[in-house]
């Protein structure tokens, strides 16, 4: 925001309360960053189908491999990159930093494109290889498609981890740093709103996209998809030039006046790469906000591998399977958008200390249904119902029930979330929350990982057929997302008047 609050005495109109309730000192912060994050989430909306399709639509694979990913690909790779960000971040500012990670990412996308997919079929493993030790060692037997087709899972690690990056250490970090808490409730759903605005703008354009490609009758469905990655990560280039451009633009704006007071109050720290690991252990706040992003990330992978399982049974081909989920991205877009825009009062209304509830309780709420219809077709071994084949139903009707836990996670779960950020000190909001955010990420996705290929070995079956024991599980993780969230509301209590007492003994003095 500007260098001042607005004053208590000013007041909005009905009318520009609901549609638009930024008072004209917080216009351009506000809509820089409603941009930045409309680009960001269309940047990721044009990605994201395509990790998952080529990996578990490649030869001798599945989504059995995803959770051998996530424990040696994006947990360690994880932790590597909160060291670089660290590091990056003590000594460039931050649109440096931000345009050194796009260049990166984009350039292995570029790489994917131009050059790796189209020769891909010599670079991997020979599927008959992989195909014997996977008959050899059934015990181990997803870890095989991991290394044959190291260039998908290379891709699928890298997309995971820039995903989360680029949410959380890109968009919310800055928003943080502009935002003070009492502004957070009025503002944050803003962002929000935008956010799903960019599915829905996106989506149209790469269908659009594809079917132009489908103009050039190339000679087959693998050069045809090959064309349309290339095209894809083209124009993400483009995108994040004017990504880095926008944040360039925003960091020219001054701070709030109460974060410039914060900084100066805060400690001389020595700059390290690894102070953020140093706040995590040694506060139990950023302990608790970790818990919360360890069982909310365990509950939507489970969920989410479950329903993408069921997905590859329904339909196993890349391109259909890409389709499906770029039509997934769009449904998940126009829930979140309305979702929003129907929400966005809940936080002033309730307040924070309810409103954080809202998640975990509602991810419960419309995750029964699917899981009790997964159960029904299990146990009855029914092949159809309404007239669709079973894998397709559950397909169907686990992208509604995805897209409404994700559209509770944007709208309710994340904003609270960074809002109890808010009242730390800088280096304790850049270093200790990439820190929790990073680590609640990928180790929330580590530990599902670390689940199902556990029950995997031990059954020497599918996603589908241990299925049972992994919703046991999410009803631990449930608990745990509760008890993390009482204990975090408390500490955030005590944290928020701490300084609402600094404040006052400021002006008083």
């Amino acid at each position: 925001m500007p260098t001042s609050s607005p004053s208590s005495e000013q007041e909005l109109s009905p009318f520009r309360t609901f549609f638009w309730p930024v008072y004209p000192q917080e216009t351009k912060t506000v809509a820089l960053l409603c941009i930045i994050f409309f680009l960001i989430v269309g940047t990721n909306a044009f990605l994201l189908p395509f990790h998952t399709s080529l990996l578990v639509t490649a030869p001798n694979s599945g989504t059995e491999v995803i959770g051998y990913l996530r424990i040696f690909g994006e947990l360690p790779l994880g932790i590597l990159y909160i060291l670089g960000y660290n590091w990056l971040s003590l000594h460039f500012s931050k649109p440096t930093v931000v345009l050194i990670n796009y260049i990166g990412f984009i350039s292995i996308y570029l790489l994917f494109g131009f050059y790796i997919l189209s020769n891909n079929n010599t670079l991997i493993v020979n599927p008959d290889t992989i195909a014997s030790l996977m008959e050899t060692y059934p015990l181990i037997k997803w870890v095989f498609p991991v290394y044959g087709n190291w260039t998908m899972s290379i891709l699928f690690v890298l997309t995971e981890i820039w995903a989360g990056v680029s949410f959380s250490q890109f968009f919310w970090q800055t928003a943080n740093h502009f935002t003070i808490t009492k502004e957070a409730r009025r503002i944050y759903p803003l962002f929000i709103i935008s956010a799903g605005s960019a599915g829905i703008v996106a989506i149209p354009i790469l269908k659009e996209i594809i079917h132009h490609v489908d103009t050039y009758h190339a000679s087959s469905t693998q050069q045809e998809f090959n064309l349309l990655f290339q095209t894809i990560s083209v124009a993400t280039l483009f995108l994040s030039l004017i990504i880095y451009f926008l944040f360039r633009l925003q960091y020219k704006i001054p701070p709030p006046a109460e974060e410039v007071t914060l900084e100066s109050r805060q400690k001389e720290v020595h700059p390290s790469a690894i102070n953020g690991f140093h706040y995590l252990l040694r506060s139990p706040y950023l302990i608790f906000i970790l818990l919360t992003l360890l069982a909310s990330e365990n509950i939507y992978s489970i969920v989410n591998l479950l329903w993408k399982a069921e997905l590859l049974a329904y339909d196993p081909h890349t391109a259909d399977y890409n389709y499906f989920l770029t039509n997934y991205v769009f449904l998940d877009s126009v829930g979140l958008f309305f979702f929003a825009i129907l929400s966005r009062n809940l936080i002033n209304r309730l307040g924070w200390h309810k409103t954080v509830y809202i998640t975990p309780l509602l991810s419960l709420f419309v995750g029964l249904p699917f899981l009790i219809l997964f159960f029904f077709f299990q146990e009855t071994q029914t092949s159809s119902l309404f007239g669709l084949d079973s894998h397709e139903l559950l397909a169907i009707f686990g992208a509604g029930q995805n897209a409404l836990m994700h559209s509770s996670m944007s709208c309710f779960y994340f904003p609270t979330k960074e809002m109890t950020y808010i009242p730390l000190p800088r280096n304790v909001k850049t270093e200790g929350k990439a820190a929790a955010d990073i680590l609640g990420n990928i180790g929330g996705l580590a530990l599902a990982g670390l689940i199902q290929e556990g029950l995997l070995i031990l059954s020497e079956g599918t996603d589908l057929t241990i299925a049972p024991y992994l919703i046991v599980f999410l009803f631990f993780l449930f608990w745990l997302w509760i008890y993390a969230t009482r204990k975090m509301d408390r500490k955030y209590s005590v944290l928020l008047n701490r300084l609402q007492q600094t404040e006052r003994s400021s002006k008083i003095s």
